[in-house]
């Protein structure tokens, strides 16, 4: 096979603030290192398919109104479950299409292809929804460049295995930032957690335990996807930020990628922090290279920044699992928005761009009847990117 070289298998941290001329405006903008200025991250995992996985694992993170990511092999999945936790948001990633045990040595181009390409295309059609992440069977290691590379073609992130060991002090050592990232954690602060059969109780109590540890710690943690949290991870590690303009009630600023990134992958909106006297503004960001105005006034409530969520306008579009669909009909406008909390919300305006509908939840569910193409192309791919 002949070997291909991607970028990003392993990136150091590259944010750049570029200020405006003065140096002072813009001074102290940058990049959170993770979602809504989270100090860790954890992903939850789930391998191979198991029906367990959608009759205990899964009810488990909808109680608490968190995500997970289900990697299935497509040659023996059962979709119509695994497409039910899609609609509700969980990640449905790859595994391969039959499991080949080594895989990290497979050289034969037709396995390859049937391995990583024939069951990304599997899902695609079965669950409605592109896989944003692969996981390799068996593991593979970051010295694994070659097989790696082949998947990067694509997948924009891949996982190569995951800790196993479901405990809290998991948890704790990703807060405290001492993973080890000579294996398979990309790094010391997102955990990458790795479970199979959950039907065993001790399994079964383990993942409970840990999760709720997690669900508490929520003020510094980031519970996400893999392919959220990997995405968001690549971009910031690629992503120029620049002030354009900055007064004590506005500020104007730009995110683009310094990379060659599809842009229809890498669209998980980065959350910029943002100075204001003593005080910090956050809001999100898609690095698309758009112009961005946040307006201050729009983070303050009653008095105080609410840090809790971010603020300013939403993103424009979302990409990856989610349509980007913006169309004209009849002089009316419909996009796909994120509110800031995360929801994909469908938005009817004018020619003028004002908002004639108030935005609803864009899931195939209470979309405003004049766009009935647009809730249909949507039952098959809504979700949540921030989970």
């Amino acid at each position: 096979m002949n070997r291909i070289n991607i970028p990003f298998l392993s990136l150091p941290a590259l944010c750049i603030v570029l200020l405006t001329a003065t140096g002072i405006a813009g001074q102290g903008v940058r990049i959170a290192r993770y979602w809504a200025g989270k100090k860790a991250a954890v992903s939850f995992t789930f391998d191979d398919g198991s029906p367990s996985h959608c009759t205990i694992a899964a009810p488990m993170f909808d109680s608490l109104g968190l995500k997970a990511t289900f990697y299935v092999n497509p040659g023996d999945a059962e979709w119509a479950e695994f497409r039910k936790l899609a609609l509700s948001g969980h990640e449905i990633g790859n595994h391969s299409m039959t499991h080949v045990c080594p895989f990290c040595i497979v050289t034969d181009p037709a396995v390859l292809q049937r391995e990583v390409v024939a069951s990304r295309d599997s899902i695609t059609k079965n669950i409605g929804v592109v896989p944003m992440s692969f996981a390799h069977p068996c593991c593979c290691s970051f010295s694994d460049r070659q097989i790696r590379a082949y998947v990067l073609v694509y997948y924009p992130v891949d996982r190569l295995c995951g800790e196993m060991y479901l405990h809290p002090d998991n948890i704790d050592k990703a807060l405290r930032g001492e993973l080890d990232t000579s294996q398979y954690h990309i790094q010391k602060d997102w955990l990458i957690l790795l479970a199979h059969d959950v039907s065993d109780p001790g399994n079964r109590d383990g993942l409970r335990t840990t999760l709720r540890y997690a669900n508490a710690r929520q003020d510094s943690l980031w519970i996400g996807t893999y392919a959220n949290i990997g995405r968001y991870v690549r971009e910031r590690d690629s992503a120029s930020l620049e002030v354009l303009a900055q007064t004590a009630t506005n500020i104007t600023l730009r995110l683009r990628l310094l990379q060659s990134m599809r842009p229809d992958w890498y669209t998980v909106p980065l959350t910029v922090r943002i100075p204001v006297n003593a005080d910090t503004v956050m809001t999100d960001v898609i690095p698309d290279g758009q112009t961005v105005t946040v307006n201050y006034s729009d983070c303050y409530k009653k008095g105080k920044i609410t840090r809790a969520r971010p603020c300013g306008r939403p993103p424009r579009s979302v990409g990856g699992t989610v349509p980007a669909m913006r169309v004209t009909a009849a002089g009316i406008r419909f996009s796909y928005v994120m509110s800031a909390d995360g929801h994909v919300l469908l938005r009817v305006s004018d020619a003028a761009g004002r908002v004639v509908a108030v935005p609803r939840r864009a899931d195939g569910r209470g979309v405003d009847s004049s766009a009935p193409a647009h809730a249909q192309a949507f039952r098959q791919t809504g979700r949540r990117l921030k989970d």
